[in-house]
């Protein structure tokens, strides 16, 4: 009797723990699902900016000076673009590798940041009265996660040979070749497909 009283506790408590894994399981899958959400939303409020590498700082820079500065970069790209289409341009604080810190530019919507985000190659042309500018860099305003996610697929990029690496709407795309497919990365998980791009199924032609 009492080895048979154990075996059913055994089996009770091995339903008990299958159970609670897949409780946990459950919660692990909402907790990502929620975390994908927030960050959908958090690159949603973003729309509207654009992030600006590589512009010197000057001592005792103001927003205004700040402003100014990006305005001139800007008319290399559209020379009709203007104060009115700035909401605010300010500095990031100081990281930690003393580099200067990049400019947070939110424009009056997100129509209006598109074109200098689309032009932004015409910034290494060699046209006339647009000198090259090898130091400055436009790119879209990602989030943390965001940011964190196109620096592991940028790493792989280079392992693995792939040609193209960009942002859309903070999306992460990636092109191994002129002619290949896109392939979209929203995870880490997605990553791993830049191994194998054809079992990816966020391809998209």
């Amino acid at each position: 009797m009492e080895v048979e009283q154990l075996h059913k506790e055994m089996k009770g408590l091995r339903e008990e723990n299958n159970s609670l894994r897949e409780k946990n399981q459950l919660l692990e899958n909402k907790i990502s699902s929620l975390e994908f959400d927030i960050n959908d939303l958090e690159q949603y409020g973003r729309r509207q900016n654009l992030e600006i590498q590589g512009i010197p700082m000057s001592d005792n820079e103001n927003n205004a000076e700040t402003e100014s500065k990006v305005l001139t970069v800007l008319k290399k790209i559209d020379e009709n673009i203007s104060h009115d289409n700035i909401n605010i341009a300010h500095r990031l604080g100081k990281s930690k590798t003393n580099k200067t810190p990049n400019i947070i530019v939110r424009f009056v919507s997100g129509r209006t940041r598109n074109n200098p985000h689309k032009e932004r190659k015409k910034l290494k042309s060699n046209a006339p009265g647009k000198p090259i500018s090898k130091r400055v860099f436009i790119s879209e305003n990602l989030t943390k996660r965001n940011k964190h996610l196109f620096s592991l697929a940028n790493e792989e990029r280079k392992k693995f040979n792939w040609k193209y690496i960009w942002t859309n709407n903070g999306i992460i795309f990636l092109r191994q070749s002129n002619d290949s497919r896109v392939i979209a990365i929203r995870s880490e998980k997605d990553i791993e497909h830049i191994k194998n791009p054809m079992d990816n199924p966020r391809n998209t032609n």
